[in-house]
């Protein structure tokens, strides 16, 4: 499904995004280091239209660079082990391990890497890009509001706290199995922890 324009002037709310996000006026663009630490990748599918599973990633790592002066150019990747899975029974992660399902076997790395970021409020804003996962490539939008910046004493750096969200089908990755039994549709929730470099 292509998606939807926001309905605020682009280049006028990045630039408020970069504003909020970034101390005033770097000379370059700003490298931010996801911290995995301090967040979660964790994802949720129905079954039976009566319930809900739930799991999540235990490893992840990624950067978000951020340049005021040309908002549009944020860029974003987050790669995924995607062996490195909880879920409540030790068969549930067999299965999704699986050539049925992530075939992490044959594909052990999905990975997510933005292509535009616009601005819908100063806290809020959609990020689009595209996620690989078992070889297949497709566009999916993600929801995030950044909740939180502050600076952590105990390590002496700032950091900021954002959550984002999407929805994917699953089929569209290849993932047809037990069609009956599990939803298409699959939640994805991604909160992640942006820790700021020393003198940005």
């Amino acid at each position: 499904m292509p998606p939807t324009q926001p309905f605020l002037p682009r280049r006028g709310l990045l630039a408020a995004l970069a504003a909020l996000s970034l101390p005033p006026r770097p000379a370059k663009p700003s490298p931010y280091r996801i911290d995995e630490r301090f967040g979660a990748i964790s994802f949720s599918v129905s079954v039976l239209g009566l319930f809900s599973v739930s799991g999540r990633f235990l490893r992840f790592f990624g950067d978000l660079t951020l340049d005021p002066r040309r908002p549009e150019a944020t860029a974003i990747a987050v790669t995924v082990p995607t062996a490195d899975i909880d879920l409540p029974l030790a068969e549930q992660r067999d299965l999704i391990r699986s050539a049925a399902y992530f075939d992490s076997a044959n594909h052990p790395i999905a990975r997510f890497v933005s292509q535009a970021v616009s601005v819908l409020a100063p806290d809020r804003f959609v990020i689009d890009g595209l996620l690989t996962l078992r070889g297949v490539t497709n566009p999916v939008r993600l929801e995030a509001r950044l909740t939180e910046r502050s600076r952590d004493p105990q390590r002496g750096i700032d950091v900021a706290d954002v959550l984002a969200q999407a929805t994917v089908s699953r089929s569209a990755f290849g993932m047809v199995a037990d069609r009956l039994l599990l939803s298409d549709r699959v939640r994805i929730e991604i909160r992640v922890r942006i820790e700021l470099p020393d003198g940005s």
